[in-house]
């Protein structure tokens, strides 16, 4: 394997690798989360039978325990996640310019454009992280214990359904990581894309490989592509057809970094003209879309 095929194959991987980390410490982080919860859950005034009094001092008792619920989903475990998570993307954006180093066969040296871009989607992705998510979830167990409170539920019970809430069972994830499953892919992929995007802008080339790690899964639009190579007027011509999945964004600006639609992980890795195939120029120049050097 070279060394091209090498970095092209931990991008592609990354894809799929850093956000599975990153699920693997908000599970840990929703564990922690319940724990810190359970004391302060006791606070709720009971009956001698062990249920929730129906009063109005609980229902008060609800939004201090709401916010309780979201400093508890910013713990030390989430915290430590999150940062690797948004770490990873600089990772990301390292083998990329090694990959355009390999294919230039000159060092390259991120621009400013490159570090802006970069720098955009961390605090984003931090944002987004650190803000939105833990009020997702404490918005999600504010209702589970309002629906406690007003139906005077026996606390056993309260725990139960407040640790379903927190860390999920075996049909239904925890919130905080419904939440992450559902951007962080995201978060992750289009980041890469963007710096990739304007790395290949910079360095001008023309033709890009559609690549990405084979799940079972794979909207049809994108295992039609996977691995061929095509030039940047095709690529940007995918924006008029309609798939599953597709990204309403899509325009033939966004779909380098949009690309296969919501959770794609496919990557557009630039290719050297002298290292496409001849079928694959003929059938770029017959478009229209590519007119050779004198010397191919």
């Amino acid at each position: 394997m070279t060394r091209k095929e090498r970095l092209v194959k931990k991008i592609a991987k990354s894809m799929d690798d850093v956000p599975d980390a990153f699920f693997k410490g908000v599970k840990a982080a929703q564990r922690e989360a319940f724990a810190l919860m359970v004391s302060e859950l006791a606070d709720l005034t009971l009956d001698d039978a062990g249920n929730v009094v129906i009063s109005q001092g609980n229902f008060a008792k609800v939004q201090s325990l709401t916010n309780k619920m979201k400093a508890a989903y910013n713990n030390p475990k989430y915290t430590e996640a999150l940062r690797d998570f948004v770490g990873s993307m600089t990772e990301g954006a390292e083998l990329s310019a090694q990959l355009m180093g390999v294919i230039t066969g000159e060092a390259y040296t991120q621009s400013a454009a490159v570090q802006a871009i970069l720098g955009n989607a961390k605090s984003t992705t931090l944002d987004l992280l650190s803000t939105n998510a833990p009020a997702d979830a404490a918005a999600a167990f504010r209702k589970v214990i309002e629906n406690s409170v007003a139906t005077g539920e026996n606390f056993g019970q309260v725990l139960r359904n407040v640790r379903k809430n927190i860390e999920g069972d075996a049909q239904f994830k925890g919130r905080m990581e419904s939440y992450a499953k559902q951007n962080a892919y995201d978060f992750y992929s289009i980041s890469q894309a963007q710096v990739i995007n304007e790395m290949t802008e910079e360095l001008g080339f023309e033709f890009y490989e559609y690549i990405g790690v084979d799940v079972k899964d794979t909207r049809s639009f994108c295992a039609a592509r996977n691995n061929k190579i095509f030039h940047a007027k095709e690529v940007e011509a995918w924006a008029s057809l309609d798939w599953d999945g597709k990204n309403r964004a899509t325009t033939s600006s966004t779909i380098w970094s949009l690309r296969g639609g919501y959770n794609c992980g496919h990557q557009l890795i630039p290719v050297a003209t002298e290292d496409v195939p001849q079928d694959v120029k003929d059938r770029a120049q017959a478009q229209g879309y590519y007119k050779p050097d004198k010397e191919d």
